[in-house]
């Protein structure tokens, strides 16, 4: 009975904070009460599904390619470094700004390219902002409900820890994948400075993702650094939290403010196109 109480806790603590942002956007753009959602079922289920299936596989596959050719061109792994920091070769700094490219450059750049590849092959055919953004934000949330599922699964045991430090992952993947969509809708939706806002579209979807696991790379620093940042933690109750948390809280809470500036915005257009 315990462990099937476990499965149930782990299964909501992986879905439930995602889906309250999909919820939440969703909602956002869908007003008035009385008027069209911004996007029809169908296109809303296969954009969550491409993104929890084609996104991680295309991800996946380029990350994998990636680390084979830089770990080929340096002739060192700094992804050892993610699992044993401790370890010898970890305390070079050559290494440690490697793994700082692959974790803070190519994977965000990977990731917020590929997530909203459903939304992108259907782009033409999008009707406005408010639907690429809801579509990409889908596609994000699908993507991200997979790597925290991995996640939770790999550290089984201590779960709970993994689930909270996880609740902000959804915000990352869904904002950033509805922001890299919108990004395509201006740009083949020609309009005043559609370019410089596709632009700053994926901009601030890369910038946001480098900045989240950048922070998490402190705890890889050389000696004495890395050190004093892996052993700094915070304790809520029972639950003990590495310290890069409190950072992604402050993050967290950042694009939450940002992510209702933006849906907002987009909001007050399709009003004001509704009343033309």
């Amino acid at each position: 009975a315990n462990l099937q109480l476990t499965a149930v806790l782990i299964l909501l603590a992986g879905l439930f904070p995602a889906l309250a942002v999909l919820a939440l956007g969703d909602r956002r753009l869908h007003f008035p009460k009385g008027a069209r959602w911004p996007t029809s079922w169908r296109r809303f289920t296969l954009a969550i599904v491409s993104g929890a299936t084609m996104g991680v596989l295309v991800a996946g596959l380029l990350e994998l390619a990636f680390q084979v050719l830089l770990v080929r061109g340096q002739g060192v792994d700094p992804y050892l470094c993610l699992n044993r920091p401790e370890a010898p070769i970890c305390q070079d700094p050559k290494v440690y700004n490697l793994l700082l490219i692959a974790v803070a450059v190519i994977a965000p750049v990977v990731e917020e390219a590929v997530k909203p590849l459903g939304v992108i092959i259907l782009i033409g055919r999008i009707r406005s902002a408010a639907e690429a953004f809801v579509l990409g934000l889908a596609c994000g949330i699908g993507f991200d409900l997979i790597e925290t599922s991995g996640y939770i699964s790999a550290n089984y045991n201590d779960w709970l820890s993994t689930a909270l430090i996880r609740t902000g992952a959804g915000l990352l993947h869904g904002f950033g994948a509805a922001m890299v969509a919108l990004g395509w809708y201006y740009l083949v939706h020609p309009g005043k400075k559609h370019v410089l806002k596709a632009f700053g579209c994926w901009l601030y979807a890369v910038a946001q993702h480098a900045l989240w696991n950048g922070s998490w790379g402190l705890v890889l620093l050389p000696a004495p650094f890395g050190q004093f940042f892996n052993n700094l933690m915070l304790t809520i109750g029972a639950v003990t939290l590495p310290y890069y948390v409190i950072i992604n809280i402050a993050e967290a809470l950042f694009m939450l403010g940002f992510f209702l500036y933006i849906t907002g915005r987009i909001r007050g257009v399709e009003v004001e196109k509704q009343a033309r």
